[in-house]
């Protein structure tokens, strides 16, 4: 219902546990919020802006959109971009090593958080893998 300041609130009889003022702005009250899905464009925790979502990569045997190789392998069930057996790094065709994709982001920010999962296959002798 509507409470005495006219905003939007969900409860019981003893409080309430959501209230959406006429801004908009939702505030949870309950000590624990459980939801099968939620969108949002952007959330605070306690008055911190909290990171969102703004790319994730789900790559296929067929797609690995905007990406500047497209080679891929499937291990365990697990479809990732790159390639199996590899070339070495005596092969001329370094340039076959180096996965880049440029990602646009519209919204302001100050701040990025990057997370990937790099699978190291096979034998590893003094190789590395980094992101810049």
């Amino acid at each position: 219902g509507v409470n005495p300041k006219g905003e939007f609130e969900i409860g019981n009889e003893q409080q309430a546990i959501m209230v959406m003022n006429q801004g908009g702005q939702i505030e949870f009250l309950g000590a624990k919020i459980h939801a099968r899905g939620v969108s949002v464009s952007g959330f605070s925790v306690r008055g911190i802006p909290q990171y969102v979502l703004v790319a994730q990569e789900v790559f296929t045997e067929t797609q690995a959109t905007g990406w500047n190789v497209n080679h891929h392998i499937t291990c365990g069930g697990i479809t990732m971009i790159g390639k199996y057996p590899q070339i070495s790094l005596d092969d001329s065709k370094t340039k076959d090593l180096i996965y880049t994709k440029k990602f646009e982001i519209a919204r302001k920010h100050t701040m990025i958080r990057i997370t990937a999962t790099v699978h190291f296959i096979d034998d590893w002798q003094g190789e590395t893998a980094y992101l810049k």
